[in-house]
């Protein structure tokens, strides 16, 4: 069913979508990054060009890189206890990060009392090319009404950024709205929200991708039935859509479904990786493809990749290769890890735990983006809930480290 911009519910009042300078909201500490990056001492961090890329794209070839760190702080960023009274114990989930042209990276994600509070709201940081990331600014909140699950995004076609995300008008992620912002400046001023999907139940979670045939699709899941569902405009949801669900005589396929990433093959079919919910294949992501642009899809297999019931992201890089970030246990939402595919997602080739201890917290809910300047991979993930951490890798670390996916029970 197409679907149009619906206007606003409310009047929003916004602390930096009316006129997002990228200062931080009145009223709260712009708090400076100083966490420092863990970088592996023993492995080179430098770019000489003695590896081969993709002869296609005019990038440099990286020799093994590999570091980590904290965007911000833990428990630096104040949120707003059940007394009303200020904390800094706070929640921060769900991050998303995107690479601009010139290799700035963007860190997305929310931050509150908890999951769906009313405090809740999105922050960002920046990290410019050899430089550490800025502090933290609020990027939008919309006062007694909670945001989650940022979806930040450059579009390939226009440089634009897009930001997806969550409006919670009820008391849980089963209340929730699809809405989307759009900067033209960088990030600098962003449009007001417009409404993708007014009725309820509907949560983004990973990036869009653009099709060869120039339509964008937008993975996202119905909290309440747990499957997958899709968004896809091809005038950048400026004033069409189409809404994709799965059938109903054959919804009972796709129960479980959850948090889908996707890839576009050669042949022009898509593959997806997505969440398990638990309903089957227990301990294992799930994989679908399609044969028409994400309309429909075939029926599940459990994918080789370990999945403990938590969010997972999967791209391709500019080598061509596919690259997939998870969670590497069955159980536990801990260690950390990537892996390669050479073919499209049909097998994964090399396996690399990246963050193996998050304060005795979990690591997790990862989000991957492609560095256009050099073909290299950045991840955010939650760091214990109690801030969110990075990591930046190249293909040849990936592929030395040598590591394999978890066993199954």
């Amino acid at each position: 069913m197409l679907r149009g911009p619906l206007p606003l519910q409310v009047a929003v009042a916004l602390s930096s979508v009316l006129a997002c300078t990228g200062n931080p909201a009145p009223g709260i500490p712009d708090t400076p990054a100083d966490t420092p990056a863990d970088t592996a001492t023993d492995v080179p961090t430098d770019t000489p060009t003695d590896l081969t890329s993709d002869p296609g794209r005019d990038l440099p070839a990286l020799r093994p890189l590999f570091e980590t760190g904290l965007v911000v702080p833990p428990d630096s960023i104040p949120c707003t206890a059940a007394d009303g009274s200020p904390t800094n114990a706070c929640n921060h989930h769900g991050s998303s990060v995107a690479v601009m042209p010139d290799g700035t990276v963007l860190a997305a994600w929310y931050t509150g009392l908890g999951e769906y509070s009313k405090d809740s709201r999105i922050v960002w940081s920046r990290k410019a090319p050899g430089q550490p990331w800025t502090g933290w600014t609020v990027l939008l909140d919309e006062p007694d009404v909670p945001e989650g699950n940022p979806v930040i995004w450059v579009d390939d076609a226009t440089g634009e950024l897009w930001l997806f995300y969550i409006r919670v008008v009820g008391s849980s992620w089963n209340d929730g709205q699809v809405m989307m912002i759009r900067s033209a400046d960088g990030g600098q001023a962003w449009s007001l929200p417009a409404t993708l999907r007014a009725d309820l139940q509907w949560m983004t979670r990973n990036h869009p991708l653009r099709l060869s045939d120039g339509e964008v699709l937008l993975p996202c899941y119905n909290e309440t039935l747990f499957t997958p569902s899709w968004l896809a405009s091809r005038d950048g949801f400026t004033s069409k859509w189409d809404e994709i669900t799965p059938p109903d005589d054959t919804l009972v396929y796709y129960l479980g479904q959850i948090q889908p990433s996707i890839i576009e093959r050669p042949d022009g079919s898509l593959f997806a990786e997505m969440r398990n919910g638990n309903v089957s294949f227990k301990g294992h992501a799930i994989e679908v493809t399609s044969t028409d642009r994400g309309r429909t899809w075939s029926e599940p297999v459990a994918s080789p990749i370990p999945n403990p019931g938590g969010a997972m992201d999967m791209t391709r890089l500019p080598s061509g290769a596919v690259m997939a970030v998870f969670d590497n246990s069955p159980t536990d939402r801990i260690p950390l890890a990537v892996a390669l595919s050479d073919d499209d997602g049909r097998t994964w080739s090399a396996v690399a735990n990246v963050v193996t201890a998050c304060d005795d917290g979990e690591c997790s809910y990862p989000s991957l983006a492609a560095d256009p300047t050099d073909g290299s991979a950045w991840i955010t993930y939650t760091h214990a809930r109690h801030t969110i951490g990075w990591a930046h890798v190249s293909e040849a670390w990936i592929r030395q480290k040598g590591d394999h996916f978890a066993p199954f029970p």
